[in-house]
């Protein structure tokens, strides 16, 4: 009697847990969009990179959107997903986004967890301000789709050692305003008071401009978000699936 109670708990606890998530399709996507927050083009074009991702570098970047959370925090949601997914390749290396759009009764929910192959490169005190700093405010001005682009632009740069941790952070800290804020206008200055016309400096400057090569240098620019991390803006193929799915149990997450 008692081995079915446990055995009839256990059977109840599992069809809650498969109730509070999406189910996965059939067709596995890295994109599931089921609360229908990006037009059809959006979704192609963010498949598409986080194909092409995933293809080159076997990192897994999967994409959930939910009408509603059933309960969980957008966090538990996303640990979830990722475990009875198997978001992630042998090395479970993947990483999986949930969002759940703002309403009129809600806020707007974001969350990133990492799988033990990632997250020591993705940690989640970064995760937590990718979130601030790259997918929240375009989300806050209603551009889901470049919150996303953005975001994730920048989670494949962590991942891929094209910047690390401390250098994106060191950037957000003095971009835009302070020491900054002030060399762009520094820079801005020179090249509009006709500085570079009136004469070579130390005979730095590159061909064709009059400016030293380290104001150059700084005014070289990357992609959106600040992250020059292009090559996987585009092109594609076809997912070949899931196959990992062990997470590190945490993650970060952030409202609007």
């Amino acid at each position: 009697m008692k081995k079915n109670i446990i055995s009839l708990l256990m059977v109840l606890t599992l069809a809650t847990s498969a109730f509070a998530i999406p189910q996965k399709p059939k067709q596995e996507r890295l994109v599931n969009d089921f609360a229908q927050v990006l037009s059809g083009n959006e979704e192609r074009a963010l498949e598409q990179k986080l194909v092409r991702f995933d293809s080159q570098t076997s990192t897994q970047i999967a994409f959930v959107s939910v009408k509603d959370l059933e309960g969980l925090s957008a966090i538990e949601m996303a640990i979830r997903i990722m475990e009875e997914w198997g978001v992630g390749g042998s090395k479970d290396n993947g990483m999986v986004i949930v969002f759940k759009p703002k309403t009129a009764s809600s806020n707007g929910q974001i969350a990133i967890t990492t799988g033990y192959g990632v997250e020591h490169l993705v940690t989640d005190a970064l995760a937590k301000q990718v979130i601030e700093y790259d997918f929240i405010p375009s989300f806050r001005q209603g551009d889901i789709f470049g919150g996303l682009d953005k975001g994730t632009d920048v989670l494949m740069s962590l991942t891929t050692g094209e910047f690390t941790g401390q250098q994106y952070l060191d950037k957000h800290q003095s971009g835009g305003s302070g020491i900054g804020g002030f060399f762009t206008l520094f820079v801005l200055f020179l090249i509009f008071s006709g500085f570079g016309r009136s004469r070579r400096v130390g005979g730095f400057g590159s061909r064709g401009s009059s400016l030293p090569f380290w104001l150059l240098m700084g005014m070289g620019g990357g992609s959106r978000g600040g992250s020059s991390f292009g090559n996987f803006s585009s092109g594609g193929g076809s997912f070949g699936g899931f196959g990992g799915g062990m997470g590190g149990g945490g993650g970060a997450s952030g409202s609007w």
